[in-house]
């Protein structure tokens, strides 16, 4: 069943509720996964096990920059292997309602393999990734685009 030692919930019940916290509010998320799983679970709960999915996405996310910057691994091998891999980014900032910052700033990435003409003047981009994501610094941000390339 996937239960840790003194554990009270499954595997299974921790991602349905960090899916449903994704989508609804604490309280209703409780009352569909109470619905769910025939058993009374309150919405502290339902918040405390989405905080323990999202706590081991980020020890899977360290373990994974660990791997690339200081073991010197690659994560997997690409589909394509290319001679130069281009890339654009900029940041675009952004109101923030009810929360201690006022605002904070998006950083909106393109990796591309080169250009393609279609017509005169005219260019589209092959292969292109588009990434984007809130985060703390410029280290953090490129760590993200090395992970996405």
């Amino acid at each position: 069943m996937e239960l840790k030692p003194k554990g009270h919930y499954t595997l299974s019940v921790k991602e349905k509720a960090g899916y449903l916290v994704s989508e609804l509010a604490y309280r209703d998320s409780a009352t569909v996964l109470d619905w769910l799983i025939g058993t009374a679970i309150s919405h502290t709960t339902t918040g405390r096990l989405m905080k323990e999915v999202g706590h081991s996405l980020d020890a899977e996310d360290e373990e994974q920059l660990e791997q690339v910057f200081e073991h010197g691994e690659e994560l997997e091998a690409g589909k394509q292997e290319v001679e130069v891999l281009y890339g654009e980014s900029d940041g675009v900032w952004i109101c923030l309602q009810g929360e201690d910052q006022k605002k904070t700033e998006v950083r909106v990435g393109i990796l591309y393999t080169g250009k393609k003409a279609i017509a005169e003047g005219r260019n589209r981009l092959e292969n292109k990734v588009a990434v984007t994501k809130i985060v703390k610094n410029s280290q953090e941000w490129q760590e993200t685009l090395l992970k996405t390339a």
